[in-house]
């Protein structure tokens, strides 16, 4: 017996939709800034190359002093920021597995300001607020009932003289 084409779109209604169908639309990563390399970002990754260039700049112009070889300098400079842009990607990627986006930024700033190498940007203490008064143990009392407390009223303080009318 042969198939019809009608058998055919039977079967295909009835089968599972496929993976990709099923997915959620990604309108929270449509501003993100993508993953470039080994999931750091073009901002991550130009901060960090900055950093190492400075750093290794120095080490290499003191290197270069004492050997007086000056074509150390460009050689280690870009070694050195290469490797580390290498190794501290994959650093990175394992910082910010399974965190929300920019966490780590929020740490380093918290991390900053906690040391006072930069202003707080973030509330980095806890408080609760108080009206001055506590509620009975007793039970719930409502707000709204206005009661004298034991010790408070006029029989509590004999030195009160009353008024003569």
């Amino acid at each position: 017996m042969k198939k019809s084409k009608h058998d055919d779109r039977a079967a295909a209604q009835t089968r599972e939709p496929p993976a990709r169908a099923l997915r959620a639309p990604v309108t929270d990563r449509v501003n993100a800034d993508p993953p470039i390399f080994h999931g750091m970002t073009a901002a991550e990754g130009f901060k960090i190359a900055v950093s190492c260039l400075i750093f290794y700049g120095v080490i290499s112009a003191l290197l270069a002093m004492l050997t007086g070889w000056l074509p150390i300098i460009p050689i280690v400079s870009l070694a050195g920021t290469g490797a580390t842009l290498w190794y501290g990607s994959l650093w990175l990627a394992k910082i910010k597995r399974g965190r929300p986006e920019h966490y780590y930024n929020q740490a380093v700033s918290i991390w900053l300001a906690e040391h006072g190498i930069s202003r707080k940007v973030f509330l980095l203490y806890t408080r609760f607020w108080s009206v001055g008064r506590d509620m009975p143990f007793g039970g719930f009392v409502s707000p709204l009932v206005v009661r004298e407390r034991p010790g408070s009223g006029p029989a509590a303080n004999p030195t009160r003289r009353k008024k003569k009318s």
